[in-house]
Formats: C-alpha cells, sequence, structure tokens
C-alpha cells in the first residue's frame, strides 16, 4: 500500500499562501478561461450548424437533380419501352417452353395485364406510337432508276 495522503488531507503551505494572496488573480485567469472555452464551444457549434445547412443544400440539390432525371419524359418513355420489351421477351420465352396448363393460364393473365399497361400508358403519354409510323421515302442509286419505299421512323 502507498503512504501517500488523501487529496484532502494534503497540506502545501507555500501553495495556501499563494492561492490567498493571489485569490482574485486566480479567479480572474479561471474566468477568462471559462469564457475563453464558452465563446470556442460557441463559434464551433456555430461553423457545425452551417455546415449541416450547407450539407443540407447541397443533399437536396443532389436529391431534385436524381429526380428531375428520372421523371424526365424522355426517360420514363425509355424505360417504359425496355420494361415492356423485357416482358415480352419473357413472355415469348415461356410460350416457347413446354409448360403444364395452369402456367399457361397464368402467362395468359400476364399478358392480358401487359396489353391493358400498355393501352394505359398510350392514354397519359400522347407521343405513344400504336403501331410504327412508316413514310414513303424515294431512294436514287446513282444512274439506276428512282424507287420508292416505305421506311419505319421513328
Amino acid at each position: 500500500m502507498s503512504d501517500k495522503k488523501d487529496q484532502s488531507e494534503y497540506e502545501d503551505p507555500e501553495l495556501e499562501r499563494f492561492v490567498r494572496e493571489n485569490n482574485e488573480m486566480i479567479k480572474k485567469l479561471l474566468k477568462v478561461q471559462k469564457d475563453l472555452a464558452k465563446e470556442t464551444l460557441k463559434e464551433e457549434k456555430d461553423r457545425v450548424e452551417e455546415l449541416i445547412e450547407y450539407q443540407k443544400v447541397k443533399t437536396k440539390e443532389v436529391a431534385e437533380g436524381v429526380v428531375t432525371m428520372l421523371t424526365d419524359p424522355d426517360v420514363q418513355k425509355h424505360f417504359m419501352a425496355v420494361g415492356l420489351e423485357f416482358f415480352m421477351g419473357i413472355n415469348a420465352l415461356m410460350k416457347a417452353a413446354p409448360l403444364p396448363d395452369v402456367v399457361k393460364d397464368a402467362m395468359n393473365k400476364a399478358e392480358d395485364i401487359k396489353d391493358e399497361t400498355s393501352k394505359n400508358f398510350c392514354k397519359v403519354n400522347p407521343n405513344c406510337a400504336k403501331k410504327p409510323k412508316t413514310q414513303k421515302v424515294d431512294i436514287t442509286d446513282g444512274d439506276k432508276k428512282s424507287t420508292t419505299k416505305k421506311v419505319k421512323i421513328d
């Protein structure tokens, strides 16, 4: 065990005299340090709040950019077309597979749903082409005679 005295029993006459003689100065120094710590804490808190506000603004800008990008009508048109084409590809694959009647019935129901979805999409999308548009185009090849063909356009 240690022979050290408990801190409450510790006595240093020189230190006690110094504290008594300089009590006011020590209190002022401690107050200055306390005030400085409070000011530093306030400044850091303000800086953190500014950073949080800046991050909120930047996050909102990025989120708005992503939403704008994903809700762009041209992007939606392509995503819808890809989705329908993928669904039709899976449907064709399933029709080619040897499946029991119950699965074929489910596929027919799914095809009906796809047709209804496509129909509803075309109702709300004025640019929806129900049938590919064709246009007559004159094609000439050097000195050869001119021919007219129907060409599918997008």
